[in-house]
């Protein structure tokens, strides 16, 4: 990373790109090199060959470590709220197009709802980051209830799914075992 910055400010020599046959694809931007988003097929060394270029995706959330203070244990229960992994609903709903979720959750003793379509989940009641890679709840967040909505989400209108009002945590696990979440 420290190198990618002094090549874009012009502190590292930069060697002109080897003669190499003409390509069908024109030759990506200097800064595409630098950005570690983007990779090329081929080596750096290969730069003006044409290399086919395409973005490197990586998880959008990252799992979290469990160590022996914050691990969350499966039946953990703090005055009926039980801790969950929001990583997994989203991972159901992204196998569940047509279905979202609205997690009533606990943080830091405030009411929160959060809203989980195709994958990406909105808190309601605070703000979201923009960043999709941070969690939305937080670890020490507890689980009130879910609720199975039919999508599209319109506010002004919910519809439920049968049975898939107020659910607990282990009855949602079922389901996300279910689908393979």
């Amino acid at each position: 990373m420290a190198s990618s910055l002094l090549l874009l400010r012009g502190a590292l020599p930069v060697a002109p790109p080897s003669p190499s046959p003409p390509s069908p694809l024109p030759s990506p931007p200097a800064l595409l090199v630098c950005i570690s988003a983007f990779r090329s097929r081929s080596s750096l060394s290969q730069f003006g060959g044409g290399a086919a270029w395409r973005p490197v995706c990586r998880e959008k959330r990252l799992p979290r470590a469990s160590n022996g203070d914050n691990a969350v244990k499966e039946g953990d229960v703090q005055n009926e709220d039980v801790q969950f992994d929001v990583t997994r609903m989203e991972r159901y709903t992204e196998r569940v197009p047509n279905e979202v979720l609205r997690v009533h959750a606990v943080v830091d003793g405030e009411e929160d709802q959060v809203i989980i379509f195709k994958g990406f989940s909105s808190s309601l009641m605070r703000p979201t980051p923009d960043d999709p890679a941070e969690l939305v709840l937080p670890a020490t967040a507890t689980i009130r209830g879910i609720d199975r909505i039919r999508g599209p989400f319109n506010p002004t209108k919910v519809l439920l799914i049968r049975g898939g009002k107020g659910l607990t945590w282990q009855q949602f696990q079922t389901l996300l075992e279910d689908k393979g979440c």
